[in-house]
């Protein structure tokens, strides 16, 4: 099939490249914001909360799994990102 390829290698440019979590990052930064233009300290508190869940998140479940399903291929495309070094 003309342009296939394995799917731990289809994620290495761009934005996604940076690692996994970015639609956490968005949320965050959208969060933050809305506690800036409100100045809201209770927003400020609920953003650290929903970063800290989307670490947890990421970190114990999403990690882990492609490690399982694809292997060598995925433990490439890890060496060149900033989670790799979490093993």
């Amino acid at each position: 099939m003309a342009g296939a390829r394995s799917r731990a290698s289809g994620a290495v440019s761009g934005v996604w490249g940076l690692g996994s979590g970015v639609w956490g990052l968005g949320s965050g930064v959208w969060i933050l914001g809305e506690a800036v233009v409100f100045r809201s300290s209770p927003i400020l508190a609920y953003a650290a909360v929903v970063a800290a869940c989307f670490h947890l998140f990421v970190v114990l479940s999403e990690e882990p799994s492609p490690r399982r399903r694809l292997g060598p291929g995925y433990e490439a495309y890890c060496t060149g990102c900033r989670a790799g070094s979490r093993g």
